[in-house]
Parts: C-alpha cells; sequence; structure tokens
C-alpha cells in the first residue's frame, strides 16, 4: 500500500490491493479538501470496476485517513 499527502494540493492518495466480494482487487481512494467551499470529496475506485464518490463538509482529521473513509457510510 502507498500513501501520498499533498499538503498544497490538501489531498490524499491511497493505494494498495483488496479484497471487494471475496475477489481480490486493486483500488485507488483519493480525498480532497476544498479549502474555497469547505467541502471535501472522497473517491474509491476498484479494479472490478466499483466506483464511489462522496461529498460532504469539511473534515478535520485530515491526521487519520481512517476518519476520512468513515465519512463514506454516514
Amino acid at each position: 500500500m502507498s500513501m501520498v499527502f499533498d499538503d498544497e494540493a490538501h489531498s490524499l492518495t491511497v493505494r494498495g490491493t483488496g479484497t471487494d466480494n471475496a475477489e481480490p482487487v486493486m483500488f485507488a481512494m483519493v480525498a480532497v479538501g476544498n479549502v474555497a467551499t469547505k467541502r471535501d470529496t472522497f473517491s474509491l475506485v476498484l479494479s472490478d470496476g466499483y466506483r464511489n464518490t462522496a461529498t460532504r463538509g469539511p473534515c478535520s482529521r485530515w491526521d487519520d485517513p481512517l476518519a476520512l473513509v468513515g465519512q463514506l457510510s454516514t
């Protein structure tokens, strides 16, 4: 798994492998904090074609990437 923080772009990119419905997949997760609109965007793309994107109010937990993932399901 790789994780890249970009302080200038206010973004976090995570790439790795996992499973979806017990099938192996590669994934890319990108979270971007938009300072101008105070809205954060989270997107998840799996190699099996699954995609999901969510936009939420500001996330104050940039120090905890898993907090961003949890916002998608709320």
